[in-house]
């Protein structure tokens, strides 16, 4: 058949960055496999379309969902065909109406190889709320879907967004694979996994390749394909309600606490754990989870049961052991229930009954003990009814700012439809986190504000104002859409039924919010959170519980993407967080952070952004600089106040931008791991190193000279010449002596230079261990400002793929991380000083004592000598814990810190 290439020709110019990929190809494809990594709005569906096209063979686009399926088609027509019917009998979404291109789902695939018949959601969503309220049915019980490929001579499959398939979808794909073993293959995403278990990231590689291409933020910002951007934290306490439950869960949980420790029956139960009886044999299992050993005597010392002394010398304890608390129950109970059962003499029905009870009381949620940290008093604070004041905040502000300008996008969970009876009712309380919910809300507090439109646009649910009800008619009049507008229980709003896939309704109100008769948009992260491409948006409000880069990334995808004919948007991205009052936080001790603060800190490691104060683009939440504790009602308003004030300044953010990026020609990401120079000072090792060196080579230079003298004044010594023969060997062996100190001391004699050696000692490492297998790589080292009053050393891989970016600092940081319960660690032989005597062995090193002792040898070799201690017996413990007091990571906060931050690729 005709080359495809010689079909589709794109009709318009390449950027730079898409054509710097495109200029590799013939390289990246060595392997029959290219990888390309773009963020949202960089073009990747046109990338991979001239992908298809170069390599001429028929292709299987495979998509996560219709709508984003259905665009692969939609692109094809307007800028790689001449004209859009050209697509006759060349293009298709239909598998059992395959064409040369053919576009399907990753669901119709799984469908198709387990030869499914029945109703299947279109967009099948995370949960059964989120779930498309269109379905189709299918029958694939007679269709051969391998015969279809070779029929049609598949040679390349194209594999969209492959990062967040569903387990049964892994197993299709997989079996496809190894039944079209000669295929080539694209993949392309904005999100890979980098945030996944080591096991997880293995399979994604094998089925994807190595990334070849990355086309990161700050480039397409510079470009033009994403507008300048920003992000915001706006914080809230819980209500009075919530503080209250909160504050009535921490004290049940100690009365729970108290009651076991009174419990005889438990208390024999717990006294019976066979390690207690033969503590010695135990010690490895105890020493890897010394926390469960604790709460194991703590318990014991509370309910006045006598123990071993061995155990406490087992567990290195040389202090009080602590009072019981709600921590220390929630540790034994998690052991005795679940993870520690067959040391336990106990009967089942017991147990059962026990789990039961707690059950009852919400103390134990999918198999986890929660008396601390507790998924029930997560979520009610994750889901603070708080939090819809702080989205009334923002609008109020944003549309003060913007006026008739804005376009603000709300993504949040759930659509909680059982709230529609509430809309108009004032008698109705509407105080939950829902698409419906927040537009009531909206509805009932702002009605004031002039020209604010607000607009729902979900699965199952969508309403439009006045002044939309029109515009929205005609449209689908002229498009022959069927469908109904009627009134709901709010004057001036309709809910609106579409009649075919929810792409439909999609398309029209994506037409009326850009124009302006919406406003004001609220949907779930599963509809509009991927895939969905609204350019006007110019302010978003995650109103979501997700953590994870990749679906976290793939929302804040929808606000940043450049907008034609505007060439001055700025977008504002809104995360809403709430604090638990310390108050609350009882035997959690000084820790201020709630659990949704920490869900935020992950969420901004996959974000790479400009300074809040600096001219530079990096990831973490430190860009965001003015957010620090003590997180009191009060700093948490002023926190605040200076978002809000922030995000009314366009200007001055654009401005931002435009100066971070000026002195950056060709841009990567440099994967840093950043240490204090006071951790890089060796101190006494200098001293003792540069004083062996001076007496070798002074004391060599004294024999050498003896030497010298005995033969030229032919000195009459007995046995002069075997002398000299002797002579001649020790003053080689000093002079050796001399130079090899002379050369360590060169490595380590400032910070930077130690840094070196200790990059150079890890890189060597994870070569060794076929962890990073790049021939053109290296460590660059440099100078930056610290978190302490000094200057820090930052270390970086430069060459590598992405992944091995991250294996590098992740493993550096490792080796200067905090003392706290590895299993290997490296001690210092003699009398290094006490900041350089302990060094921790990175996880990738510490499964085996022989990946341990291949570590060490590199280590060695660079930085002098140390031992390797196993810390899973009494003599390496009694190690562990003197490494925890005396390192000197252990007594400096904030010491390490890994981070991306974009620099010139020439650097």
């Amino acid at each position: 058949m005709e080359n495809l290439g010689q079909k589709i020709q794109f009709q318009g110019e390449w950027r730079s960055y898409q054509k710097r990929v495109l200029d590799q190809v013939s390289i990246h494809m060595q392997d029959d496999k290219i990888h390309i990594v773009a963020a949202p709005g960089s073009g990747k569906t046109t990338l991979g379309i001239e992908l298809i096209g170069r390599l001429g063979k028929p292709c299987l686009i495979l998509s996560p969902s219709i709508t984003i399926r259905d665009q692969w088609i939609s692109r094809i027509k307007e800028a790689f065909l001449a004209r859009p019917e050209d697509g006759e009998g060349l293009l298709s979404n239909n598998i059992k109406k395959a064409a040369p291109i053919t576009a399907i789902t990753y669901q119709a695939l799984h469908s198709c190889m387990s030869k499914y018949k029945g109703s299947v959601a279109a967009d099948p969503g995370e949960n059964d709320e989120e779930k498309s309220a269109v379905t189709e049915t299918v029958d694939y019980s007679d269709f051969d879907f391998f015969a279809t490929m070779k029929t049609l001579g598949v040679q390349t499959i194209c594999l969209d967004e492959a990062h967040h398939l569903r387990s049964e979808w892994w197993k299709a794909l997989e079996e496809m694979m190894k039944k079209l073993p000669k295929v080539k293959v694209i993949s392309l995403t904005a999100t890979p996994p980098y945030d996944s278990t080591p096991a997880e990231w293995e399979r994604y590689n094998s089925l994807c390749g190595p990334i070849d291409e990355e086309i990161i933020v700050p480039e397409l910002v510079k470009e033009g394909s994403l507008c300048p951007h920003q992000d915001y934290v706006y914080f809230n306490m819980p209500t009075r309600e919530e503080e209250q439950a909160v504050l009535a869960f921490r004290e049940g949980a100690k009365k729970v606490t108290a009651r076991f420790v009174t419990d005889k029956e438990f208390a024999n139960v717990i006294k019976g754990h066979t390690g207690l009886s033969n503590p010695l044999a135990h010690a490895e299992k105890f020493l890897d989870n010394p926390a469960y050993l604790t709460s194991l005597l703590v318990y014991l010392k509370a309910a006045g049961i006598p123990f071993s002394k061995e155990l406490v010398r087992i567990l290195g304890a040389n202090r009080q052991l602590p009072a019981m608390s709600p921590y220390y129950m929630e540790k034994l109970l998690q052991g005795f229930l679940y993870e520690d059962t067959e040391s336990y003499f106990c009967d089942k029905v017991y147990r059962e009954q026990m789990i039961a009870e707690l059950k009852a009381d919400s103390l134990i949620q999918k198999n986890k003990v929660g008396l601390v940290n507790n998924d029930g008093v997560n979520k009610l604070l994750r889901t603070s009814k708080g939090k819809i004041n702080s989205i009334l905040q923002i609008i109020q502000a944003e549309h003060k700012n913007m006026g008739e300008e804005l376009r603000l996008l709300i993504l949040t969970d759930f659509i909680k439809k059982e709230f529609l009876p509430a809309i108009g009712n004032p008698d109705k309380t509407v105080n939950e986190l829902g698409v419906v919910p927040i537009f009531e809300n909206i509805r009932r507090e702002l009605s004031t504000l002039k020209g604010l439109r607000a607009g729902v646009l979900s699965g199952s649910v969508v309403i439009i104002p006045e002044e939309a009800r029109e515009p929205l008619e005609g449209l689908m009049q002229e498009r022959g859409i069927a469908g109904s507008v009627k009134e709901c229980g709010a004057p001036g709003y309709y809910l609106v039924t579409v009649k075919g896939t929810e792409h439909t309704a999609s398309s029209l109100l994506t037409e009326l919010f850009g124009k302006g008769y919406i406003r004001v948009l609220i949907g779930t992260k599963s509809l509009l959170g991927e895939g969905w491409d609204s350019p006007c948006i110019n302010s978003l409000i995650l109103a979501s519980f997700v953590g994870s880069f990749m679906l976290s990334n793939q929302m804040r995808g929808r606000a940043i993407r450049s907008m034609k004919g505007n060439p001055d948007k700025v977008s504002n991205i809104w995360h809403l967080i709430c604090m638990e009052p310390k108050s609350a936080l009882g035997s959690r001790g000084d820790e201020e952070e709630s659990e949704d603060f920490k869900t935020l800190k992950r969420r901004f490691e996959g974000f790479l952004g400009v300074h809040y104060e600096e001219d530079v683009i990096e990831n973490g939440l430190d860009r965001l600089s003015f957010i620090s504790p003590p997180y009191t009602r009060n700093s948490l308003n002023e926190i605040n106040q200076k978002m809000l004030s922030m995000a009314a300044n366009r200007k001055a953010l654009k401005k931002r931008w435009e100066e971070s990026l000026t002195v950056i020609e060709k841009m990567e990401i440099a994967d840093e791991a950043g240490v204090d120079q006071s951790m890089l000072k060796p101190g006494v090792i200098l001293i003792n190193i540069f004083a062996m060196a001076l007496l070798s080579i002074f004391a060599g230079l004294l024999l050498w000279g003896l030497e010298f003298s005995l033969i030229l004044f032919d000195w009459p010594v007995r046995g002069s010449k075997m002398i000299v023969a002797l002579l001649g060997i020790i003053c080689t062996i000093v002079s050796v002596i001399g130079i090899r100190y002379g050369a360590k001391l060169m490595k380590i004699v400032t910070p930077l230079r130690y840094m070196r050696s200790i990059s150079k000692a890890v890189l060597t490492a994870l070569q060794k261990a076929g962890q990073i297998t790049g021939s053109h790589v290296g460590v660059g080292v440099e100078e930056g400002q610290s978190w302490s009053e000094g200057l820090a050393c930052y270390a970086y891989l430069k060459g590598g793929t992405l992944r091995e970016k991250n294996v590098f600092t992740t493993t550096l940081l490792e080796f200067f991380a905090i003392v706290d319960n590895q299993r290997y660690l490296l001690k210092a032989q003699g009398r290094t000083p006490k900041l350089c005597r302990y060094y921790c062995v990175p996880e990738l090193f510490a499964k085996r004592k022989e990946d341990g002792e291949l570590f060490l040898g590199e280590v060695k070799k660079y930085i002098g000598n140390y031992d390797l201690v196993y810390t899973r017996n009494p003599e390496g413990r009694k190690i562990l814990l003197e490494a925890r007091m005396k390192a000197f990571a252990n007594k400096n906060d904030r010491l390490l810190n890994g981070k991306k931050r974009v620099k010139s690729a020439f650097e």
